[in-house]
């Protein structure tokens, strides 16, 4: 009787055992589970900003090309190359503007390449026409 009675004691410990590590696990998977939630709401946001950003830059690049096609014509086939350190980003970024003289107006391209820490590099591209003021 006394065997037995240390024998479903032994079971219950032994349930209890694998009790507490199925918790643990449960808990341990639960946790990295968010922290790959957490780091991929993280990555979603950085890429968020650097879209925000580029999409300033090119505005600010669109008015400094419009004034100083308006002012002077200065950039009429040229390609100009912004450094990453004029770029105004959070991180390197490469900008080439093309503009193209056609009738009457320019036609300008902005190219921004930026992320380039990430095997994706992000690439944003905008094209306008600027009309000239009729004298």
């Amino acid at each position: 009787m006394k065997k037995r009675i240390a024998h479903s004691r032994n079971q219950r410990r032994g349930a209890i055992i694998v009790l507490v590590l199925v918790g643990v696990t449960i808990a341990a998977l639960t946790s990295l589970a968010m922290t790959r939630r957490q780091i991929t709401r993280f990555r979603f946001q950085r890429q968020v900003e650097r879209d925000r950003q580029a999409e300033l830059l090119m505005e600010s690049i669109r008015d400094r090309v419009a004034w100083r096609l308006l002012s002077d014509d200065n950039y009429t086939g040229e390609m100009v190359v912004w450094q990453p350190a004029d770029s105004g980003m959070n991180e390197p970024a490469e900008l080439v503007v093309n503009v193209e003289t056609t009738e009457g107006e320019w036609s300008v391209e902005v190219v921004v390449q930026y992320g380039v820490e990430d095997p994706h590099l992000a690439r944003r591209r905008l094209d306008w026409v600027i009309t000239r003021p009729q004298d």
